[in-house]
């Protein structure tokens, strides 16, 4: 380390400081003492050097203190602990390979290096003899990105990568650049394998109870070109379909489809599975599963208009692209009302001047359907008012006007989307009564009037937030016009579906007045991945409470129970299960909320990790490339020896890292203490000689 001391001020002032203490011990000690000549030089030194050195310390000086710190070279060995090793290896070859990365770690250790040895997770390892082999995934990208960021501004001289040099996770590496050598050493087979693989499965994950529904197996081989391959489809180990299909004379994929019948609701758990043949190199990529949620019943919609309109359509074609909804048109002449329980009704220009389906309107009001008011020509402004919670007009001489929409930008009841946001300025206008507007109730607007360039406070669609008495209101017609010229700026509905969607799906959504509730996170898991709770409890007043015993109990397909005891706070309110096998899983929780007995049940699933077996044919070409690429090396497999002679003979040198630090040196303690040292002994020797 090497120290220099600095001043804030010039270095001649040091001669003011010492002659500001020789004067001062001058005055106190050249005059008669009761001591003798010697004891007064020995006393006015002492003064001479506290004065002194205080008023050196007035200046301000400080202290540089340049610091050198050597960093060893480091290399990072990354060793590939995929499944798809065990594929290709044996037990013994999978035991020499790891007995030849041992050697190379120790025989690396000896120099000059600093070692670090990790698996494509990025979990510290000391020696490769208990090593497994159980990855379920492979991304090499995202390993090699970790490395690069966590040896940011350290020396790091090159890294090793030990692999098959399969990815099935993340982008190809070969498309980043790395700030260090890759020496890169091929292990597994390049040899293809005469294999069958199922390699995806294509399915919807929601399906409505009754309904049939398409299942693809997408299936690709190696070696049985051109010969018949059969595909079972098995439910709770019910065999529900069976297909005999002849593979393709060449490698691509032949893709299978199923009809399958949507049966029970809930979770259910689909087996495909391709029925081995005669000298297949792994049987264990010849199944997938797949977990599909069977629901009860679709959303229903009504939609009731007093006569054809171009905006029925329009609306039509937004409602009908979400699977989630049912709609019933009633026009009159054209088809009737089946009365039933609807999620939403939206009422097309009603109520009109001839008391169309007045009936039915007070019905559904008085079922507390939620409405969706549009506006038009026909419409009973009278009765509007007098009906909806949302909005009060009062035209003036029945007269119209064209108005533009503008977005409010305060709306907060749910987002609207990029897509919206980017249409709505371009938007032509639409026609509306005019007059006054008011809004009455809990309402929000999420468009406004605007007459030109100018935007009026006047709403053009609002929405009530009650959720209790859930309605929404347009006023006015014409939104044919907004869907098509979307369509010509963008070639498609995105913005103008996405709007009404969401006001559709805000206004039939039915609120969850529970107040226990306990469901996962995420409803489909892999099997590496814990699965997580969230848990809400609230009060009568439905305010979160905590501090609750929660009793989880989850059933296998087995029925085998797995029971767990938990207590939420406000800073954890998850509970995480690690472990579980795949599966389907129903679960129950239970509390005591108030002294009353809670209870809610569910379903979830847990998938099994099964890419690492679509593919097995080791990628040496892609480790060449990254060797080439960053600077580095391939090697083979037998060549891992040449490889660490390489390292060894490379001349990695060390690197200096210099810090520069000021300390003022009024602040060394040690100083402190060295003046109240010297003023003591002054004192004391004053006082041993008789003075004062």
């Amino acid at each position: 380390m090497d120290k220099k001391i600095i001043f804030e001020t010039s270095p001649w002032f040091i001669i003011v400081c010492m002659l500001t203490g020789l004067i001062y011990s001058l005055i106190l000690y050249k005059r008669k003492n009761p001591w003798t000549t010697r004891q007064s030089f020995l006393l006015g030194f002492i003064r001479f050097l506290t004065v002194s050195l205080i008023a050196f310390l007035l200046l301000g000086p400080l202290i540089r203190q340049i610091q050198n710190i050597i960093i060893k070279p480091s290399i990072v060995i990354v060793i590939d602990n995929s499944q798809s090793i065990t594929y290709n290896y044996s037990e013994t070859e999978i035991n020499n390979l790891n007995s030849d990365l041992n050697r190379i770690i120790e025989n690396l250790s000896f120099n000059d290096y600093q070692i670090e040895v990790q698996d494509l997770g990025g979990n510290k390892i000391s020696l490769a003899s208990n090593f497994t082999y159980d990855q379920p995934a492979t991304n090499l990208s995202k390993t090699l990105n970790d490395i690069e960021d966590r040896y940011e501004g350290r020396n790091l001289s090159g890294v090793i990568l030990i692999s098959d040099g399969i990815y099935n996770q993340g982008m190809s590496p070969v498309y980043e650049n790395y700030s260090f050598p890759l020496f890169t050493v091929g292990i597994g087979d390049t040899v293809k394998k005469q294999d069958i693989i199922l390699k995806s499965l294509l399915y919807n994950k929601i399906v409505y109870q009754g309904n049939r529904f398409p299942l693809f197996a997408e299936i690709s081989n190696y070696g049985y070109m051109g010969e018949g391959i059969t595909i079972d489809v098995i439910k709770n180990n019910q065999t529900l379909a069976t297909k005999t299909v002849s593979l393709p004379k060449n490698t691509g994929i032949q893709k299978v489809e199923f009809e399958l019948k949507a049966e029970n609701s809930g979770i259910q758990r689909y087996i495909i599975s391709v029925r081995p043949k005669s000298n297949e190199f792994s049987r264990s990529n010849n199944s997938k599963e797949a977990y599909i949620e069977i629901v009860e019943g679709k959303e229903k919609i009504l939609l009731l208009a007093p006569a054809p309109h171009p905006d029925i359509k329009v609306l039509r074609n937004a409602i009908l692209k979400n699977d989630n909804y049912e709609l019933q048109l009633v026009i009159p002449e054209i088809s009737d009302y089946q009365d039933d329980k609807y999620d939403l009704a939206i009422l097309h220009q009603l109520p009109d001047n001839k008391n169309t389906f007045n009936s039915i309107i007070e019905n559904l009001k008085r079922e507390n359907t939620p409405l969706f008011y549009i506006l038009g020509s026909k419409t009973n402004i009278t009765q509007f008012n007098n009906l909806n919670r949302c909005l009060t007009v009062r035209p003036l001489r029945n007269q119209f006007d064209n108005v533009f929409p503008a977005l409010n930008t305060n709306f907060t009841l749910f987002n609207i989307t990029n897509e919206t946001q980017n249409i709505i300025t371009d938007l032509p206008p639409i026609l509306v009564p005019f007059g006054e507007y008011t809004i009455k109730g809990e309402v929000e607007v999420i468009l406004f009037q605007q007459i030109g360039k100018i935007i009026t406070n006047k709403p053009l669609l609002t929405i009530n937030k009650n959720q209790t008495l859930k309605e929404a209101v347009l006023a006015g017609e014409g939104t044919w016009q907004w869907r098509l010229n979307e369509y010509m700026e963008n070639f498609e509905f995105n913005g103008f579906d996405g709007l009404f969607g969401k006001i559709i799906q805000y206004l039939s959504a039915k609120e969850d007045k529970r107040k226990f509730r306990v469901y996962p996170v995420n409803n489909e898991q892999w099997d590496n991945e814990p699965v997580v709770f969230e848990t809400e409890i609230y009060n009568d007043i439905y305010e979160k409470i905590y501090g609750q015993r929660i009793d989880l109990i989850i059933r296998n397909e087995n029925d085998s129970s797995f029971e767990y005891s938990y207590i939420i706070s406000p800073a954890n309110s998850r509970f995480r299960i690690s472990g579980l096998d795949p599966g389907v899983y129903q679960y129950t929780a239970k509390s005591v909320i108030n002294g009353e007995n809670a209870e809610v049940n569910g379903m979830f699933s847990v998938k099994k990790m099964q890419i690492e077996t679509t593919t097995l044919t080791a990628n040496h070409n892609l480790l060449k490339e990254l060797a080439r690429q960053s600077g580095g090396q391939f090697y083979a497999r037998e060549q891992m020896d040449n490889l660490q002679t390489e390292i060894k003979n490379t001349d990695i040198k060390s690197m200096i890292v210099s810090s520069e630090n000021y300390l003022a040196i009024i602040n060394l303690k040690w100083l402190f203490f060295l003046i109240l040292m010297i003023i003591t002994i002054e004192w004391g020797v004053r006082k041993y000689l008789g003075g004062y």
